[in-house]
């Protein structure tokens, strides 16, 4: 319609150029805020697929919803590793933030070693990190999932997370946490993406069938 020719997977160029434009209004300025949150719908489970790439590089974060997971009644959806947030650092302590690392990477090393776990290729004690991995993972498994009505106070997740990974993380730094300002330090419109002073999620769903109450959860 507007004389572009396509260029990325039939993309024209002015919708990557665009976007950023679009996306990086999402800040905090001596004159308000604006609070974004973007949803992203991928076709056959390509994270690689244009827009969700071009996405991930702008915003400060991301959620990536599953549909493996929800195959599994695994809710919420969330792919843990494959998500991220790069205000974390700012906004936990060392040693939550050891704790996340910590569990990210039993998480990670599950996932590589679960085709043989599965068809019993795997000779416990062949490898120390797969070892703690498999007795971690149903703990793990548990704590990421969280019912529809379900609460969870953030001193309990933060010392749940610490419990799993072998931290006891003090009370100190669980309450400095809970003190913390959710909306960080002021910048300026349009830098959003890039000094980590924001936090607009880009949430790429799978084409997950959730339940109707998870589907208005995450809106």
């Amino acid at each position: 319609a507007i004389g572009e020719p396509p260029a990325t997977r039939g993309y024209t160029p002015s919708v990557f150029d665009s976007m950023p434009k679009l996306l990086e209004r999402s800040g905090t300025s001596d004159k308000g805020s604006i609070t974004g949150i973007y949803t992203i719908l991928v076709d056959g489970d390509d994270m690689d697929e244009p827009i969700a790439d071009t996405v991930r590089g702008i915003l400060d974060g991301h959620v990536v919803l599953s549909r493996r997971l929800a195959e599994h009644n695994h809710y919420p959806a969330v792919d843990v590793l494959k998500s991220i947030s790069r205000l974390a650092p700012s906004v936990t302590g060392p040693l939550t933030q050891k704790a996340m690392g910590a569990v990210r990477k039993l998480m990670a090393v599950y996932e590589e070693a679960e085709d043989m776990v599965n068809i019993g290729a795997y000779v416990k004690g062949s490898n120390p990190a797969i070892d703690e991995a498999i007795s971690k993972h149903q703990a793990i498994e548990d704590f990421l999932v969280q019912g529809v009505g379900q609460k969870a106070p953030i001193n309990e997740t933060i010392k749940g997370i610490g419990e799993i990974a072998g931290f006891v993380i003090p009370q100190s730094e669980i309450i400095a946490f809970a003190e913390t300002p959710r909306r960080g330090q002021a910048s300026a419109p349009g830098t959003a993406g890039h000094h980590g002073t924001q936090a607009p999620v880009a949430i790429e769903a799978s084409n997950v069938d959730a339940p109707a109450e998870e589907r208005e959860a995450s809106t």
